[in-house]
């Protein structure tokens, strides 16, 4: 019952404050560390928060967990564009939608979803589109780029000001 707590409430709460990022506790479980294979597998079980609404966007939860990439949402409201994020990764400005065929697939949402796009553009956000065919038939592909690209976001510096 006790790990139950740590998982559900406790990082949760650690990260909304900002004293808990997942990559910075990943980064130091190294091998010949006494008891980091024990934390590593335990912060790779710890979920984002927000829920997921498919299993589409649980297949990709768990895939870029496994690389060690986490969005520090899921499904979660972007009030610069007033839209939803299916996952959102704040400090590199990236909003992934996964793109399921039954629902973006229809007419309305060929026509809606490229204006969420220009509205997460708008908002300084980059918005990536996963199809859900290549989510399940090119996991490892996808899982790459989206990390590579993430990775190059948050390397990007700020540019200076008067440039």
């Amino acid at each position: 019952m006790q790990r139950l707590h740590v998982h559900r409430r406790l990082l949760p709460t650690a990260e909304r404050n900002g004293l808990f990022r997942l990559q910075d506790f990943l980064a130091v479980c190294k091998r010949g560390r006494k008891g980091s294979a024990a934390l590593k597998r335990a912060l790779l079980r710890y979920q984002p928060l927000g829920f997921t609404r498919s299993q589409i966007e649980r297949k990709a939860l768990r895939e870029l967990a496994q690389v060690g990439v986490r969005p520090t949402g899921v499904n979660v409201w972007v009030p610069e564009a007033a839209v939803e994020a299916d996952l959102l990764f704040e400090t590199e400005k990236v909003a992934v939608e996964i793109d399921g065929g039954v629902i973006h697939g229809t007419t309305a949402a060929r026509i809606r979803d490229p204006q969420r796009d220009i509205k997460l553009s708008l908002a300084g956000y980059l918005p990536v589109r996963i199809p859900e065919y290549r989510l399940v038939h090119e996991t490892s592909a996808v899982v790459a780029e989206l990390k590579a690209l993430l990775l190059s976001r948050a390397a990007r510096t700020p540019a200076r000001p008067g440039r």
